[in-house]
């Protein structure tokens, strides 16, 4: 479980070694552009292949600074997606607490999500609302 310690871990390594941190961060910084793209395009291996390299892309960063921004069963779990068309990424800070999983069909994507419930995962549905986020 992610712990604040590890954003310190993050920004550590930006003070000891700016060039490392500069190319994790750009790595990061593509991937996720590839992601909007893919989004944009409505094209499910681009989507796919866009989560791979942005849980990769932030695995490195988590290597490099020492921070678990994709843990052991995150890491597992995502290799074993990848054969069958899928793709895992951790989701906001990292760390285990959220990820999320794509695929190129349905099948695909309940394949793996019954997979990452065998690895103790809990999956949690989430819809859009038409009003989006509002302030009360």
């Amino acid at each position: 479980m992610k712990t604040w310690g590890d954003d310190l871990r993050v920004d550590a390594l930006r003070g000891y070694d700016r060039a490392a941190f500069d190319r994790c961060i750009a790595r990061v910084t593509e991937a996720a552009s590839r992601f909007g793209a893919a989004l944009e395009s409505g094209d499910p291996a681009d989507l796919v292949a866009a989560v791979r390299a942005h849980h990769d892309a932030m695995a490195a960063l988590g290597e490099r600074s020492g921070a678990p921004i994709v843990t052991e069963p995150l890491a597992r779990l995502a290799a074993e997606a990848r054969p069958m068309g899928a793709a895992v990424k951790p989701s906001g800070a990292g760390g285990g607490d959220v990820s999320i999983v794509v695929a190129e069909d349905e099948d695909a994507l309940d394949a793996v999500c019954s997979l990452a419930a065998g690895m103790g995962f809990a999956r949690l549905t989430m819809d859009v609302d038409a009003d989006g986020v509002v302030l009360e």
